[in-house]
C-alpha cells in the first residue's frame, strides 16, 4: 500500500483496496476501505463518477457516515442524474431501516395464490402496490360502499285484492 502511494499508482491502490474489501467482514473496516476508494477516485484520479460510486457503496454500508453523505452531495452536481441517484440511495436506506413498505401485502396474500389472482383480475391487485394504486383501491371501495348505502331499496307494492272488478254501471251495448 505505501509503495503504490509513493509511486502514485492510484488505480493499482484502488485495486488493492478492492481485493481487501472482498475479504473483509468487519463493517467498520469495510466502510474505511470504501471511503478510501472514493477519496482516491475523487482527489487523485479526478473521476467524479467513480468517486460517486465509491461513496455510494460507503453510504450503503453505513448510511450514517457523514463523509459519504457530504461527498455524495458534492459529487452529485458533477455527474449525470446525480441528485436523482442520491435520492434513490436515501430511499433505499430508509426502506431498509423500515423493513419494507408497510403497505406491501405479499406476506398476507400472495399474488400467485388463487385469491391473489382473483383480486388481480377484479381490482388490479398487486402485492406491492404504489401509493397511486392504494388510492385507487380505496376510491373503488368507497364508491362501491356509497352505491350500496345510498341505492334506493325497492320494496314490493302492497298486494291488491284479486278478483273480478265490479262496475257500478253496466257497459254500453
Amino acid at each position: 500500500e505505501p509503495i503504490y502511494q509513493h509511486l502514485a499508482e492510484w488505480k493499482k491502490l484502488v485495486g488493492l483496496y478492492e481485493i481487501q474489501l472482498a475479504r473483509e467482514k468487519n463493517n467498520v473496516a469495510r466502510v474505511d476501505l470504501l471511503s478510501k476508494i472514493g477519496e482516491i477516485n475523487a482527489d487523485k484520479l479526478g473521476d467524479p463518477e467513480e468517486a460517486f460510486q465509491g461513496f455510494a457503496r460507503t453510504f450503503r454500508e453505513d448510511p450514517a457516515n457523514d463523509r459519504a453523505r457530504s461527498e455524495l452531495a458534492r459529487l452529485s452536481s458533477l455527474i449525470d442524474d446525480g441528485w436523482e441517484r442520491v435520492v434513490k440511495l436515501y430511499e433505499a436506506a430508509l426502506i431498509t431501516n423500515l423493513g419494507g413498505r408497510p403497505w406491501d401485502t405479499e406476506n398476507y396474500i400472495s399474488i400467485t395464490s388463487t385469491f391473489g389472482k382473483f383480486l388481480a383480475t377484479l381490482l388490479g391487485y398487486d402485492s406491492a402496490p404504489s401509493l397511486t394504486q392504494i388510492g385507487l383501491y380505496w376510491g373503488y371501495l368507497l364508491v362501491a360502499l356509497a352505491v350500496f348505502i345510498f341505492m334506493p331499496i325497492r320494496r314490493p307494492s302492497p298486494a291488491k285484492p284479486v278478483g273480478t272488478p265490479r262496475l257500478s254501471e253496466p257497459p254500453p251495448a
